[in-house]
């Protein structure tokens, strides 16, 4: 778990280097973060419209009733991402694939062990597969070298 402002944005910073990166704020941050990340962000990468937030409750029943908009306009993702119960899902709503990736630090003991998801294009939609993580600290994973 990365517990800092100056962590979060040396991680995303990293992420970044690898793939464009959104980031929302989660229920346990606090300070800077907190300031410096939305609560819910959407976006479109290749074509796939995304709408990512931390907690699930809100993400469940909005987009389907044309509540999340961008630019005044309804916004309808093909793809709903949120996090907070830490366990890698994939299911189809309303014609959207809702996603919880998991997990990238683990940070409680009850957890599995640390997963991403990759979400590609594929005949009828999208098609999600869960990647387990190596345990690795800060420094590990933002080593630039």
């Amino acid at each position: 778990m990365v517990t800092s402002s100056d962590g979060w944005e040396r991680l995303l910073t990293a992420l970044e280097h690898v793939a464009p990166a959104t980031a929302v704020a989660g229920n346990l941050d606090s300070g800077r973060l907190t300031a410096q990340l939305p609560r819910e962000a959407t976006g479109e990468v290749g074509g796939i419209k995304f709408v990512v937030e931390h907690k699930p409750k809100r993400l469940l029943k909005r987009p389907a009733a044309g509540k999340i908009t961008v630019g005044g306009e309804p916004w309808h993702p093909d793809l709903v991402v949120w996090g907070h119960l830490h366990t890698p899902t994939a299911a189809w709503i309303d014609g959207a694939l809702h996603l919880n990736p998991g997990t990238a630090s683990s940070p409680d003991e009850e957890d599995d062990g640390p997963t991403v998801a990759i979400v590609e294009p594929a005949p009828g939609g999208l098609a999600a597969r869960f990647v387990p993580l190596a345990r690795r600290t800060l420094e590990e994973a933002t080593d630039q070298r």
